[in-house]
C-alpha cells in the first residue's frame, strides 16, 4: 500500500484518475484503494475491511481518486486454466488544482502560498505544463505556456514544478532531468552575458554618437554666434 502525495496545508489537492482499457476482474489485479485514508500516515487497510477496487465490466470506465488515498496494485491471480489473458492495461492521469482557480484557497493560514505536492510523477512533456484542463481540451494555449506565470487563468508552470521536485530530491522534470536543466541553465548564461555585454557596447556608441552630435550642435551654434557678432 502506498500513496502519491502526503498531506500538507502547503499544498493544493491533486486527483489521479486510472482507466481500465478493457475488463478487469479483482483476480487480474485491479487497483485496490483503500477508502476514508487520505489524512493518513500509515493504514492498516489488509486488516481494515475499507478495501474498494476498480474492477469494471467493460474498458473506459474509471476510478477517480484523491492521491492521498492509500492504494495499490493487485497481484495479477487469474488462473492458467481459465484461459483469460489477464494482461491488465490502465490509463492513468492526474491533475492538480489550478493556482488561479477562481474561489481557490491559495494560501494557507500562515499565508504562505500553497504549491503542488511532490510525490506526483509529473510525467506530462514539458511543453504541455503551465495548462488547465480546458485549455488542453480547447487547444487555447501559446507557446509559452509552459513558462507561464502572468495568465488569470493557468496552470502549474515548468518552474513552479521544478522547484518542487528539486525540493523533494527528485532530478526527473517531466522528460529532463537536473543535469539537462543546469546546462539549459548555463547556455542561457552565457546568452544573457553576451547579450549584456553587446547592450553595454551598443549603449556605450550610442552615448559615442550622442556627445559627438552635441558637440558638433554646440560648435555650429558658436559659429553662428560668432558670424552674427561680426555682421554687427
Amino acid at each position: 500500500w502506498h500513496k502519491d502525495t502526503f498531506f500538507s496545508d502547503r499544498t493544493v489537492d491533486m486527483y489521479s484518475l486510472f482507466i481500465p482499457l478493457q475488463k478487469t476482474t479483482r483476480e487480474m489485479g485491479a487497483t485496490a484503494m483503500c477508502a476514508g485514508t487520505t489524512a493518513c500516515l500509515n493504514a492498516d487497510c489488509d486488516k481494515w475491511g475499507m478495501t474498494m477496487y476498480a474492477s469494471v465490466d467493460k474498458g473506459g470506465t474509471g476510478a477517480l481518486m484523491n492521491s492521498r488515498l492509500f492504494h495499490r496494485g493487485s497481484a495479477n491471480a487469474m488462473p492458467p486454466e481459465s484461459g483469460v489473458d489477464g494482461t491488465r492495461v490502465m490509463f492513468y492521469m492526474s491533475w492538480a488544482e489550478a493556482p488561479t482557480r477562481p474561489n481557490a484557497n491559495r494560501t494557507n493560514a500562515r499565508g504562505e502560498r500553497k504549491l503542488p505536492p511532490a510525490g506526483g510523477t509529473y510525467a506530462i512533456r514539458t511543453d504541455q505544463m503551465g495548462r488547465t484542463l480546458p485549455q488542453l481540451i480547447n487547444r487555447s494555449w501559446s507557446r509559452l505556456s509552459y513558462l507561464d506565470f502572468w495568465s488569470a487563468s493557468r496552470g502549474w508552470n515548468f518552474l513552479e514544478v521544478a522547484l518542487v521536485k528539486f525540493a523533494a530530491d527528485d532530478d526527473e522534470i517531466g522528460e529532463f532531468n537536473l543535469e539537462d536543466i543546469m546546462d539549459g541553465m548555463e547556455h542561457l548564461l552565457m546568452v544573457g552575458l553576451t547579450l549584456l555585454v553587446l547592450y553595454a557596447f551598443m549603449s556605450e556608441r550610442e552615448l559615442h554618437h550622442y556627445r559627438k552630435n552635441q558637440q558638433e550642435q554646440q560648435q555650429r551654434q558658436h559659429r553662428r554666434q560668432q558670424s552674427k557678432q561680426k555682421e554687427q
